[in-house]
């Protein structure tokens, strides 16, 4: 089988997470007032932005591997109802975040968070097998979800991430550890496997190109390739990583191993005719007057890559 066929990702941005909260700091809104238009946020999402999404992935899901980040229950619900249970892969383990208070004690903030792979129909005429891979770190634990499709000749192996902006390069490299220790116990034939790490990596793109470099040194053993344009630098999310000089920086990523990509990442900013990049300014505006819009969906953009099955 030949077939070409597209790899998107994208941090939704969980609405436990409200771009709202997140202007906590920016602009000087009384807490009252932030608890107000947070509550309007999660509305104006879960009955305008949510559905629009949704529209959007099955339009596009008979020809494309979707990875989604950030998805909270309510969401995941209304995926798991637009598609079949065969299509929807999901992580089942609880997300967590240790956050330090003010007496510098540490406590454990659990998340609505999950991880979502949404697979074309034709593909789950294969067998497939899924699993929850532990990412388990100083700072949070937001498990790796992980899928096989079992082709006659090779295996094509999907692994979603969403890695704390605090890791450590030190914590990288174990992630890049685990996963690929994880295919070399379960595939032994390197050159049978087909591998696609996507998902928001929190970290730049010089620090992703070394996601496979550690003690072992890795990317001489199974070099992944990062399909992003290098002069492509602004695209994406602000960066949280205060180590980085630019103001922007790609943060998700799509990583191959052993794919033929049609091209280089590309990048979808617009459903229909409405923007996907959040507006922040716009959106307090459109909250406080009830003025709800759907082109206010993420701080994120979503990325795409064409590939080749075969």
């Amino acid at each position: 089988m030949s077939k070409i066929i597209d790899i998107v990702s994208f941090n939704i941005l969980n609405r436990q997470f409200s771009p709202i909260q997140m202007l906590f700091k920016k602009h000087n809104l009384d807490k009252i007032e932030i608890k107000d238009l947070v509550k309007k946020e999660i509305k104006r999402f879960n009955q305008i932005t949510g559905p629009n999404l949704i529209k959007f992935f099955k339009s596009i899901c008979d020809y494309t591997i979707i990875f989604l980040q950030e998805v909270n229950a309510r969401f995941l619900s209304d995926i798991q109802n637009s598609f079949s249970k065969k299509q929807v892969f999901v992580t089942t383990e609880t997300d967590y975040v240790i956050q330090k208070g003010l007496n510098n004690k540490t406590h454990k903030n659990i998340y609505d968070d999950f991880r979502v792979i949404i697979l074309p129909e034709f593909l789950t005429k294969n067998k497939i097998t899924f699993d929850i891979i532990p990412i388990v770190t100083e700072y949070a634990s937001k498990p790796a979800l992980k899928v096989s499709i079992n082709f006659p000749d090779y295996n094509l192996i999907l692994f979603n991430l969403h890695l704390h902006w605090k890791l450590t390069n030190s914590e990288l490299n174990n992630v890049g550890e685990k996963i690929y220790g994880d295919i070399k116990k379960n595939y032994v034939d390197l050159k049978k496997t087909r591998v696609i790490i996507s998902g928001d990596f929190n970290k730049g793109e010089k620090k992703v190109e070394n996601f496979f470099t550690g003690p072992i040194n890795l990317k001489s053993q199974i070099k992944f390739k990062n399909n992003h344009r290098t002069t492509d630098s602004d695209f994406t999310s602000q960066t949280t990583d205060i180590t980085e000089t630019k103001p922007f920086d790609v943060i998700d990523h799509i990583l191959t191993y052993n794919i033929k990509t049609v091209g280089h990442i590309d990048i979808i900013n617009k459903i229909k005719s409405e923007s996907i990049m959040i507006n922040q300014n716009k959106l307090i505006d459109q909250l406080r007057n009830s003025n709800y819009s759907n082109d206010n969906i993420s701080d994120h953009l979503i990325i795409k890559l064409k590939i080749r099955l075969n």
